[in-house]
């Protein structure tokens, strides 16, 4: 229905077209004819002087147009009603005509004129007027512009509706495209975003496998150092074994000096056991360096300590935090009770004595070192012990000089109740309140408690209330702390 209505309107605009091409060749010739009147215009005679101010309007059956312009407003009027209608004025004629001229000036007398002579009161009378020819063809004119204008207007208004027509087909047209290349476009990211997922999926697949691979790697590689680090081990114990057997002279040696030299070497195995368990559970030594820096600034102060008075780090270990004091000219030495750890030390050129700290420090003089280092060692040692060695700590250190104990945390409830129960040779936590009365009892001053080491932002549990901020401090807290005290000056 909609397709024959479009096809019927259709020759409505095509027939109208051809009316207005007809109209527009009849114009054209018209306009042409016009050109040629203009260019050779009629002569014109010689006109009448005429006085202005006549006190009566003749009636005769011809005049001369310039016999009515030489009047104005009211008088025009009334002159050519005398003239042409043979006649006064009506009262509603000479008013309208009247404010026209008023209106539009002097170009309106000729309409008037035209008015009255073209009027069937002006026929019956068939009064000429002279000189009206050049007026008649302007009106004329005037009139076939009018209608032009229409004819132009009429086109104009045809070629609008065909162009809107026109462009509500290409709008059409584009919207169909448009809609089609969203979908292809649709389609193309949808297919890109399945591939992507597919991609991210692979990925979190190859991470969690290289996860995998660099924790066996890590193993293994950790499982080669205690290896490698046992083996020496009882190679320089076989060494020594076999320097000593030798020095006793074969098979007339001394049953009881064999003996006795072999109950020296009993405990080596559990120090070797010892060496690979600081190796597997505490840390690489790079790693433990590390963590250890946090400490330099309290040692490298100036005046502290020097080579008359230099650092005593008890319990050296694996020699991690000599080695660092050695790299930053920091004069120490220390001192283990595991020969195994000793030879580990001194296989670096560190100055370790094998020997028990408390029994060491009793050796040496009063205010001779500026610095004393522990770290996880007091949590190995009774009571009384502690008491005896941060008593003898507080003797040898020069004033002014700091000592510095880090043991695990019991704080951390994940520490206190569990990790800190990995090395069989811890006695019980030490805490920090426990650590901090004793130095000050023992007369040290500016005391310090620094927790360290706190669990890994991914250990937390998310919430923002204060319950679980209390979960986060009870079981993701600092899992070691160091107390820190100074000897008067």
């Amino acid at each position: 229905m909609e397709d024959k209505e479009e096809k019927a309107r259709q020759l409505r605009v095509d027939e109208l077209l051809d009316l207005i091409r007809k109209e527009a060749r009849y114009l054209e010739q018209e306009e042409n004819l016009t050109m040629s009147v203009q260019q050779a215009p009629l002569p014109m005679r010689e006109l009448p002087v005429w006085e202005a101010a006549l006190e009566a309007f003749p009636m005769k059956a011809e005049y001369h147009v310039n016999e009515f312009l030489v009047y104005d407003d009211i008088e025009f009027v009334s002159n050519a009603f005398r003239g042409i209608l043979q006649r006064e004025p009506d009262e509603s004629g000479l008013d309208g005509y009247t404010v026209q001229l008023r209106k539009h000036g002097d170009p309106m007398k000729y309409e008037v004129l035209f008015d009255l002579l073209e009027s069937d009161e002006g026929r019956a009378h068939n009064v000429r007027i002279l000189g009206m020819r050049w007026a008649k063809w302007d009106r004329s004119l005037r009139s076939r512009w009018w209608f032009k204008n229409k004819l132009m207007r009429t086109i104009f208004d045809v070629s609008k509706y065909r162009l809107r027509n026109d462009q509500l087909q290409y709008s059409q047209v584009t919207d169909q495209r448009h809609r089609r290349q969203q979908q292809k476009t649709s389609n193309y990211l949808a297919e890109q975003q399945v591939l992507f997922d597919y991609m991210r999926q692979r990925e979190r697949q190859l991470e969690a496998e290289q996860k995998v691979l660099d924790q066996k790697l890590e193993r293994y590689r950790r499982e080669t150092l205690v290896a490698r680090s046992d083996l020496i081990t009882q190679q320089q114990r076989v060494n020594v074994l076999l320097d000593k057997l030798q020095a006793f002279g074969g098979a007339g040696a001394d049953t009881a000096a064999v003996q006795g030299e072999l109950a020296t070497h009993a405990d080596d195995k559990l120090d070797s056991f010892y060496l690979a368990f600081e190796n597997e559970c505490r840390g690489d030594e790079a790693e433990i360096r590390e963590q250890l820096a946090v400490y330099l600034p309290r040692v490298t102060a100036p005046g502290r300590v020097s080579s008359e008075t230099p650092l005593l780090d008890i319990g050296s270990g694996r020699g991690e935090w000599l080695s660092l004091l050695r790299d930053n000219a920091v004069s120490a030495r220390g001192v283990d009770i595991s020969k195994v750890l000793v030879d580990h030390c001194r296989a670096q050129q560190l100055d370790v004595h094998l020997a028990d700290a408390i029994e060491y420090l009793r050796q040496q003089s009063d205010n001779s070192l500026g610095a004393i280092t522990s770290f996880h060692v007091i949590e190995h040692l009774p009571f009384d012990q502690l008491f005896s060695l941060v008593e003898e700590c507080h003797r040898v250190l020069s004033p002014g000089g700091v000592v510095i104990y880090e043991t695990p945390n019991p704080e951390n409830v994940l520490v206190g109740s569990h990790t800190f129960y990995h090395d069989p040779t811890h006695r019980n936590p030490i805490t920090p309140t426990l650590i901090d009365f004793l130095l000050r009892h023992l007369g040290f001053v500016d005391i310090e408690i620094e927790r360290l080491h706190p669990y890994p932002p991914e250990a937390l549990v998310y919430g923002m209330d204060p319950l679980t901020d209390r979960v986060n401090g009870a079981f993701c807290s600092a899992q070691d702390f160091a107390v820190i005290g100074t000897k008067p000056a």
